[in-house]
């Protein structure tokens, strides 16, 4: 994230997906990302997965369509797309079309692609897979496929602020915390304790710290105004959002919780780029510490992290778009820039892909793509 010509690099807990402040809104009421989808209709004599436009085709006319089915459109294919997509052609009486805008294959922008020279796997979307991210492990297995051979084990989460690295959160989850990433810095006895602790407390004792961190003992004291605000906050408490919603994030801690502005700068800032996304003058403090809730301290091992072997796209979409075509119900279709979409007198809707050049009838339109 680039902050007033300042460029900060962080690796710590994200969630796929892609996720704006008013995103957070809906998680109070949402428990998975794979919408509960009942039914869902047909759309027939579309191109095949990921193929170029066939010039030769009349692109522009409508399809004939079998209006004894449900038809839906889902517009994004990446990990919300697949996850509707799923849920949707579960049912035999739903047939489901899959458009991304992206060519680049199945998962879009969030399946990543390979350079062109080295082949390395460049992800711009979900890039680590944290512990908490059960819906996403969830899936990997409803796929067919074995995690361990898709992901790597838990590794530690680095920590890096604007002057470099700050701190080295160890693997703290039940059974794979390892004393060789507990930070030396403390008595044995006190690290005993630090283990038992609950989040965030035990994060904060046992992560391994830059010795010529800025961070002083008085900085790291002032977190305990935070630890304050953060038990005070609400994530099912439709008052706790809205009083925190008032004030931004970065007047909650400096102000309110009174953090030094080292801290802030050196820890908070940080975490604000990678969670909500966003600078502290611009999220809203509900927004920050709903992400510090689900993302970083609801529960112990938050911060481990799991890497996928290859590129996402390889290893878990290409599957998942060959197990969904085999249903015989689902299309996924690339290089599908959808135009517009436009509600009939009928209560149908018409989508128009890229600009013009495809006219989609359907009866339920799905939208999962982020909020930009």
């Amino acid at each position: 994230a680039k902050v007033k010509s300042t460029t900060c690099h962080l690796v710590f807990p994200i969630l796929p997906m892609l996720r704006l402040a008013f995103i957070l809104y809906l998680w109070r009421y949402v428990g998975s990302f794979s919408p509960k989808i009942s039914s869902f209709d047909r759309i027939l004599c579309l191109k095949p997965l990921f193929s170029s436009s066939d010039k030769d085709q009349s692109l522009s006319s409508k399809r004939d369509i079998d209006n004894d089915k449900l038809r839906v459109v889902i517009i994004g294919g990446g990990w919300a797309g697949f996850s509707a997509a799923d849920s949707a052609s579960s049912s035999s009486d739903t047939e489901v079309l899959l458009l991304d805008a992206s060519p680049r294959g199945p998962g879009g922008l969030a399946g990543g692609w390979r350079t062109p020279i080295l082949k390395r796997p460049v992800e711009t979307g979900i890039h680590g897979f944290w512990r908490d991210y059960r819906n996403t492990f969830d899936a990997i297995k409803k796929i067919g496929l074995d995690e361990n051979d898709i992901l790597t084990s838990y590794t530690p989460s680095i920590l890096v602020s604007e002057s470099g690295r700050v701190a080295v959160a160890p693997v703290l989850g039940e059974g794979e915390s390892s004393s060789a990433q507990i930070s030396t810095n403390l008595p044995e006895p006190i690290r005993d304790i630090a283990r038992s602790l609950p989040p965030p407390l035990d994060v904060a004792l046992l992560s391994d710290f830059k010795s010529s961190s800025p961070l002083s003992l008085i900085d790291r004291c002032s977190a305990i105004g935070a630890l304050g605000v953060w038990a005070d906050f609400g994530q099912e408490d439709p008052e706790s959002w809205r009083r925190y919603d008032k004030m931004s994030a970065e007047q909650l801690f400096l102000g309110v919780a009174g953090v030094t502005p080292t801290l802030y700068q050196e820890l908070v800032t940080p975490l604000l780029h990678v969670l909500p996304m966003t600078p502290g003058y611009d999220c809203s403090a509900a927004a920050a510490l709903s992400c510090f809730h689900v993302f970083a301290l609801g529960s112990k091992g938050a911060f481990d992290v799991r890497w996928c072997r290859g590129s996402i796209a390889e290893k878990i979409f290409n599957p998942w778009a060959t197990l969904l075509k085999n249903r015989g119900n689902v299309d996924i279709q690339g290089s599908a820039k959808v135009s517009s979409i436009v509600q009939n007198a009928d209560g149908k809707y018409e989508i128009v892909v890229n600009d013009g050049e495809q006219l989609i009838d359907c009866d339920a339109v799905i939208l999962a793509v982020g909020g930009t």
